[in-house]
């Protein structure tokens, strides 16, 4: 009994350590580690905060209201879709495939609206994870500085709250993954369901037409439709509720969103950054998401002599998108590109060559880990506290 015992521990053990080596485990691994670490930041982040900490105020406050403290701005408006539906035009703008998803699974507790969210994004990150280990093992990148460099990035933490970022990085991943594997009817199922959460997974058409053409597959030509079609269904919904099939663009309007000319609209953040006080926080608020755009562009001229052509294209539809599809600025939103440094999670190529310049230079990979993780704990305090930063 007993040696039957040691030999069913010695499989399971031996079966774990095959995992983890699997990109399944080793994903495993980053994800845990990293969830860890970001519920420690929020945790200490209250602690530190005496006069809204919800310790402090209530002491025998739930763990999850804790960790939810960071849900806010537009997290708020999925809770609100996910549990009342879409009762103003003005929510067409948030895609429907994430707040779906938390009501679906609001049937654990339906007054825990915040926390299910909290719950889908961070399994929806592992997925992701787990699909940008396969595409670097397809691309011939280090899966483990990539990932480093992607959980290191200091917007990295719109991955872990209630956004629908992780979500759709998860898809337009996988999509590419699949499309690059030949398997055609999951790319195109991932493509659908991206264009279900976010408008920018038109971006993926781009790539996976590509691929289709590079194979000469019909197959692979119709699944590269997918993100026009998900996008299409929420269209027809939009029709329905609204009469206006393009009510997700009108709703942008509510946002300050509209169409501007990418050089046009670079040049205004340019001239906006200067005009802007030194040191203001004005300036310091408008330079939070153009650096980062600034360093998506520069990487991605960088990166192409490096990439394999799809994922060069993906890089420079999703980047069009974020230059062309800019919020213009007024009372609500200081500056031009508002939300560029989450938006520019989704470059995840990007991370591939971060990662690699990690590897080769130790002072790099510490200086950016630190960096990094730093700024991510500051943002994490600054919105729990009601900052603005979306």
């Amino acid at each position: 009994m007993i040696k039957d015992i040691s030999h069913f521990v010695m499989y399971l053990r031996r079966g774990a350590q095959a995992w983890l080596k699997q990109p399944a485990g080793v994903a495993a691994i980053y994800w845990l580690a990293s969830r860890a670490a970001f519920a420690l930041l929020i945790i200490v982040g209250d602690l530190l905060n005496p006069y809204q900490s919800q310790y402090a105020n209530h002491p025998s406050v739930p763990f999850t209201t804790v960790l939810t403290s960071v849900n806010s701005w537009d997290s708020l408006w999925y809770q609100i879709i996910a549990t009342k539906g879409y009762t103003h035009a003005f929510l067409a703008g948030f895609f429907p495939l994430y707040p779906l998803l938390i009501h679906f699974f609001l049937f654990l507790d339906p007054g825990q609206a915040s926390f299910i969210a909290l719950l889908i994004s961070n399994c929806a990150l592992y997925i992701a994870l787990w699909g940008i280990i396969v595409w670097c093992i397809q691309e011939n990148y280090s899966a483990e500085w990539t990932m480093r460099a992607l959980l290191a990035y200091p917007f990295a933490f719109f991955l872990a709250i209630g956004y629908s970022e992780s979500l759709f990085l998860a898809l337009a991943v996988w999509a590419l993954v699949f499309a690059k594997s030949g398997k055609y009817t999951p790319a195109m199922a991932m493509g659908i369901l991206a264009g279900l959460a976010r408008p920018t997974a038109l971006a993926l058409f781009f790539p996976l037409a590509y691929i289709a053409w590079q194979k000469q597959s019909l197959r692979a030509g119709i699944a590269s439709l997918g993100a026009g079609i998900g996008i299409g269904i929420y269209g027809l919904y939009c029709q329905w509720k609204w009469h206006d099939f393009l009510a997700f663009i009108h709703a942008q309007s509510y946002n300050a969103h509209g169409f501007i000319l990418p050089w046009d609209a670079f040049h205004a953040a340019i001239l906006q950054v200067f005009a802007e006080p030194a040191f203001s926080y004005t300036q310091v608020r408008t330079l939070l998401d153009f650096l980062p755009l600034v360093a998506a562009i520069a990487l991605t001229l960088f990166a192409l002599q490096q990439m394999r052509i799809s994922s060069a294209i993906y890089l420079i539809a999703s980047l069009l998108f974020i230059l062309i599809l800019g919020p213009v600025p007024n009372a609500i939103f200081p500056d031009i590109y508002a939300s560029a440094g989450r938006y520019s999670i989704v470059l995840f190529p990007l991370a591939a060559i971060v990662g690699k310049a990690m590897s080769r230079r130790k002072w790099f990979g510490d200086f950016f880990m630190i960096f990094g993780w730093g700024m991510q704990a500051l943002f994490i305090v600054f919105i729990a506290r009601g900052g603005w930063l979306v």
